[in-house]
């Protein structure tokens, strides 16, 4: 991200399309060097003084005899947005904010199903939220005996600059794990999401089933990779035996955890909410075969920011 700096003014002779020569600070300014540090990317402005020329950029500030700016990527310019060839004359040279890089909008992308992503004009950076599915809930055959819920989707974060993100992306979301079967199953793993080969999020781990009585654990939680922050799902709940309840499934960063049921009836509870919540286990009070809840799908969020 090229660096910026207040009062930052020199001015220069140097004419053609090449790398500047700076010839100081303007009064009550500070130089380059100064303000901005040697091999430093910059926000730069040239305008000629007495000629319609300018020329908004990023260039590299280096500390010589004399100091340089070089003009590595035009913005904006009088010559239809190329490089200028500078006439001979005095030029200001400053540092500013292009409005090229200003954000002027905001948007939302919201990706449940598999698909491509493509990057819009005007982008300057985003964040990408990626959610793994959330684990199913395991079911049960055994009376007075839960299923372990299934655990929350791994969750990945991350801000890109438009320049690291391709023209297109690959977006995969992961699949809902399944509801464990109602002859005791455990419940099935979540799907991994991801976002291109920049982000990842795994699936919750789905509860376990209870088709012998004991005590069932809930599924682990999925794991986040790539971003810049990463987290891992909430684990499923673990079931109880004797006044038997089911374990909670487990939340993603965005909650949705199934609610197990503890009120001693025949119930599979709930299916995990939101994105990437875990599916709740079941639940027998007589022994009746019953069924888990399924997991919630994952997702992948993309919030653009744009000039």
């Amino acid at each position: 991200m090229p660096k910026l700096a207040d009062r930052v003014k020199e001015t220069t002779t140097t004419t053609g399309t090449g790398t500047l020569s700076l010839d100081g600070a303007v009064s009550k300014f500070q130089g380059f060097v100064a303000g901005i540090a040697t091999a430093t990317e910059t926000y730069y402005t040239i305008v000629h003084q007495s000629a319609a020329e300018w020329e908004v950029g990023i260039g590299t500030v280096t500390d010589a005899t004399p100091d340089t700016l070089s003009r590595t990527t035009v913005l904006a310019s009088s010559n239809a947005g190329s490089l200028v060839s500078l006439s001979a004359g005095t030029k200001d040279v400053f540092v500013t904010i292009p409005a090229a890089r200003v954000v002027g909008g905001v948007s939302v992308q919201v990706f449940t199903v598999d698909g491509t992503y493509t990057k819009p004009a005007g982008l300057l950076f985003a964040q990408v939220r990626t959610v793994g599915g959330g684990g199913g809930g395991g079911g049960t055959t055994v009376a007075k005996t839960g299923a372990g819920g299934g655990g929350g989707g791994g969750y990945a974060e991350e801000w890109l600059l438009a320049s690291a993100i391709g023209a297109t992306e690959t977006v995969t979301i992961g699949a809902a794990g399944a509801a464990g079967t109602a002859t005791g199953g455990n419940g099935g793993t979540g799907g991994t999401s991801s976002f291109g080969a920049l982000n990842s999020a795994t699936g919750g781990a789905g509860g376990i089933g209870a088709s012998v009585a004991g005590i069932k654990r809930g599924g682990a939680g999925g794991i986040g990779s790539g971003g810049n922050l990463n987290a891992t799902g909430q684990p499923g709940g673990t079931a109880g035996i004797a006044d038997s309840w089911a374990g909670n499934g487990g939340g993603s960063v965005l909650g949705g955890g199934g609610l197990g049921d503890i009120d001693g009836t025949d119930s599979s509870g709930n299916a995990g909410g939101a994105y990437g919540g875990g599916g709740s286990g079941a639940d027998s009070e007589t022994g009746a075969d019953v069924a888990g809840s399924a997991g919630a799908g994952g997702v992948v969020i993309v919030v653009e920011y744009k000039s």
